[in-house]
């Protein structure tokens, strides 16, 4: 800029420069200058100004950045009270847990709302936390805001915390003195460092499992008078937990060649008695040989032929483990177990249960028993006669039933978390009851203290307290309308099932009926004879007030898949004599080749409403629903013209093999079986047992989309 002054010891001014470019006074023209100088000065000065400022005097965005302010020029002392507007904070807040309640966390912060502005937490808010308890369950999240002046609280948030996205919390998910962190969406609370450090606990390897064998025993030397076992040592401690015992062939001996192995099972003195015994004792195996003289057989096609003792071993092998060294891995495979003419097969819990038919007629050679799939261990319950055809049913000696699960119809408004609902106890909706079901508010949406709901507890959460799954006769219409908790407006879903135990029903040829209730342990369970008369193998599908009805499968009167009845157990006479059930249409027509096959199973699962049926010669299973569960099975069967199943899909299984279609033929006594939760009516896997002197059982794991 470029001024002319006059000099600075003229004393007619009042101001001294630093510089005189002039003694003379100024000329008209220079003045002019002067101020047309000035001006663009005061120009470029206003420029700086509203580039760096706001009309208020506040910085604007990016008028100073890092590299134009000095170290130290900036101090906490220069810095006003909320000088940085709320709206410029990251929503990060340590929240003190103050609650005594396992898998409650729950804080209080000061003057949230009146410092923010804001009436709840929002979305993108990270929530720190230590939590005071170590955590047993799920756990609810509550910050609370607490005002200073008024001394009013104010429930800015209360959730339902999960970890990747939806999974509930686990027992120790949160460890006491533990520091946490939290993620709210605007809808859901995550956990967002959810890894825990891993519990390790040190068992005993796989690796280490011992066995034995094979021990080995020529037959013709085996005794026959005296003390008729031979003991083997196994160098075990203990006493084995499997055995396996098989014949082997040394030598070609009729129609079977060297190297053969046959159960043991399978070889019969004349008088149709085992030909061998075999005792696995704490530290040896012992075997013995029937004395009888007529000699030892073995099935050879559809007879007999007699065993040369010469060309024979007994081979055993085992092993021994503990119980813990094996986790149930078996859930997501298939699993295969050789067994002697097996008739049925059934998946319950842990254990597998095997139906062997190996003499209709005899009640010592068709052993009932279940194998643990943990560990491999088999457990003997009992002997009955030939032919057995079991299922699984539920089984309630009062007809009550209680919520199975429940879901939200209608969402309802200004409820809270841990609300109690309850159902109608009058009014159309009620139903018929001795204890009232009642659920609890699990979640609500929006964000809020109140709302709509979002879930409620599932009828088995423990965490959902006051929650009672009810005992109805009736039960009431769904949706059905709720009463209590804070808000209105709440309908819910709610599906039952009977208030019962499970109960695995089996026919015996031409005698009569049996059931066990599993116990899921490595106990054997009792067989109950039901004093019922069956006139063949009859498969039992449903109870009605007393009564078994169910398919004949395995009888002289086979079903075809456009031919299939229903028939009263206890006479043999058809429920639906005039109205025969037909599935052969559409899509199962085409995919069975559109022959009318026999059926190798039927079964019923009144929970999910659903027939699964299977025929022979095939390795699909066709999914039908039926019914609205008004009406049970038998009372489907009676008008099936009017009511008639609807195709669900079409799922492969395991097939068991075998193309005999006369009634005659063996293969008519494979059977399927699917095994379901007789509570909640999920099908946990399909067992499927392939009828012959080597069969197998086979558990296969439930695939569906």
């Amino acid at each position: 800029m470029s001024i002319t002054l006059r000099t600075s010891t003229n004393t007619s001014t009042s101001q001294t420069y630093g510089y005189a470019t002039k003694t003379a006074p100024l000329t008209a023209e220079e003045v002019d200058k002067n101020f047309i100088t000035l001006k663009q000065k005061c120009d470029e000065l206003a420029t700086d100004y509203t580039t760096t400022f706001n009309t208020d005097g506040s910085l604007k965005d990016g008028a100073v950045t890092s590299a134009g302010i000095s170290d130290g020029s900036v101090t906490t002392d220069k810095i006003k009270d909320r000088a940085v507007g709320w709206s410029d904070q990251r929503n990060i807040i340590y929240l003190t847990d103050t609650s005594a309640a396992t898998n409650i966390i729950e804080g209080t912060l000061n003057n949230y709302e009146a410092n923010s502005g804001l009436t709840a937490l929002p979305a993108g808010t990270v929530i720190y936390f230590k939590p005071a308890n170590e955590n047993t369950a799920g756990v609810t999240i509550t910050v609370k805001d607490l005002n200073t002046t008024t001394n009013d609280t104010t429930t800015l948030l209360s959730l339902t915390l999960t970890k990747q996205l939806d999974a509930p919390m686990v027992t120790a998910d949160l460890k006491e003195g533990g520091v946490y962190a939290a993620f709210y969406d605007g809808t859901t609370l995550q956990l967002v460092n959810t890894l825990q450090d891993p519990t390790v606990e040190i068992k005993e390897s796989i690796s280490r499992v011992q066995t034995f064998g094979p021990l080995e025993w020529e037959v013709q030397s085996l005794p026959t008078t005296g003390n008729l076992f031979d003991g083997k040592s196994t160098g075990l401690t203990d006493y084995p937990t499997t055995v396996v015992a098989m014949l082997k062939c040394t030598s070609p001996d009729d129609a079977y060649t060297e190297g053969d192995l046959v159960p043991i099972a399978l070889a019969k003195d004349t008088n149709r008695d085992p030909g061998f015994t075999v005792r696995a004792q704490q530290t040896e195996v012992k075997v013995a040989r029937s004395s009888d003289s007529g000699g030892l057989t073995l099935p050879k096609g559809s007879g007999t032929q007699v065993l040369n003792l010469a060309k024979w071993k007994v081979v055993v092998r085992g092993t021994f483990q503990n119980d813990s060294t094996y986790s149930p891995a078996y859930v997501d495979r298939a699993l295969s177990y050789t067994a002697a003419y097996p008739t049925g097969g059934i998946t319950f819990g842990n254990y597998l249960y095997i139906f062997s038919s190996q003499n209709a007629s005899s009640t010592t050679a068709n052993p009932l028993y279940k194998i643990n799939l943990i560990t491999n261990k088999v457990i003997y319950i009992g002997s009955t006669n030939g032919y057995q055809n079991p299922s699984i049913l539920q089984y309630s000696a009062n007809n009550k039933l209680q919520a199975s699960s429940v879901s939200v119809d209608t969402a309802g408004s200004g409820y809270k978390v841990g609300d109690v609902v309850e159902l109608p106890t009058s009014g159309t909706e009620s139903g018929t009851y001795t204890i009232k079901a009642k659920f609890v508010v699990k979640t609500i949406t929006g964000g809020g203290g109140t709302g709509p709901v979002g879930e409620v507890y599932e009828v088995t959460d423990a965490t959902g307290v006051g929650q009672v799954r009810g005992e109805y006769t009736v039960t009431p219409a769904n949706p059905v309308t709720t009463t209590g908790g804070t808000g209105n407006g709440l309908k819910l879903t709610v599906n039952w099932s009977s208030i019962n135990q499970a109960r695995i029903y089996f026919s015996a040829y031409k005698y009569d009926f049996h059931y066990i209730e599993p116990n899921n342990s490595d106990n054997p369970e009792t067989i109950s004879n039901l004093s019922e008369d069956v006139s063949w193998g009859y498969n039992c599908q449903v109870i009605v007030s007393g009564d078994y009805y169910g398919f004949d499968l395995s009888g002289d009167r086979l079903a075809a898949l456009n031919n299939i009845y229903l028939y009263d157990i206890d006479d043999g006479t058809a429920v639906n004599s005039g109205n025969v059930l037909n599935l052969l249409t559409g899509t199962v027509s085409q995919l069975e080749g559109g022959e009318n096959k026999y059926l190798e199973g039927l079964q019923w699962n009144p929970i999910k409403r659903r027939l699964y049926v299977t025929a022979r010669r095939s390795n699909l299973m066709h999914i039908y629903t039926w019914g609205d569960g008004s009406t049970d099975l038998k009372h489907l069967f009676t008008n099936v013209s009017g009511t008639p199943p609807t195709y669900l899909k079409t799922i492969g299984i395991p097939a068991p093999g075998g193309f005999g279609t006369a009634t005659g033929s063996t293969y008519h006594l494979n059977m399927i079986h699917v095994d379901w939760d007789t509570d909640t009516g999920e099908e946990k896997s399909i067992t499927v047992s392939r009828y012959a002197a080597m069969g197998t059982v086979t558990r296969a794991a439930w695939k569906e989309d």
